[in-house]
């Protein structure tokens, strides 16, 4: 049997406490007046669940992966609308599966494994997208995986010299 970690998806306004079964963390998320439950599963099962998600394979937790995908990209379309950035040419789902599945789940910055399922909403962890021109919308040219982490210690830095940086460790200034 798989290992799981304790989980829940994201942190919902109500949460009822965790009942520990078999080996893993169950959570129950109240959503529209029903009730689902998720587990969180490791980083190579969710990199599995993604490449069966790209194959059109069914499983499990196909649900889950397909709603908290569209979820995130929804939340990117309208971050564009109230920024006033073009919208008629922002990622596609089928896009983002074949960048998170191109990046294997790491990220673009510090290399470390990124989430698609994740405990809170802050957890740093969690992939996003991120706009390698902070000027141009979420299009596909413009956006990269990433965790949440490095999403926003980067800012305004140019990409490549925040990459640099990551590379390079702490970057200090000398005195001339």
């Amino acid at each position: 049997m798989a290992k799981h970690i304790n989980c829940s998806i994201k942190a919902p306004k109500e949460t009822k406490p965790g009942k520990k079964q078999d080996d893993f963390y169950v959570f129950e998320k109240t959503e529209h007046l029903r009730s689902k439950t998720i587990i969180v599963t490791s980083h190579k099962e969710q990199f599995d669940c993604l490449l069966k998600l790209y194959q059109d394979i069914d499983y499990d937790d196909k649900k889950i992966y397909l709603s908290e995908i569209r979820t995130k990209l929804n939340s990117y379309k309208q971050q564009d609308r109230e920024k006033v950035r073009d919208i008629n040419n922002n990622i596609s789902f089928e896009d983002v599966i074949e960048k998170l599945i191109t990046s294997k789940l790491v990220c673009y910055y510090c290399r470390g494994n990124v989430n698609i399922l994740y405990n809170n909403i802050k957890q740093e962890d969690q992939w996003t997208l991120e706009r390698i021109n902070n000027d141009i919308g979420h299009t596909n040219a413009n956006c990269e995986i990433c965790c949440l982490r490095c999403n926003l210690k980067r800012r305004c830095m140019p990409s490549f010299l925040y990459k640099k940086s990551k590379e390079f460790g702490k970057v200090v200034k000398l005195h001339d």
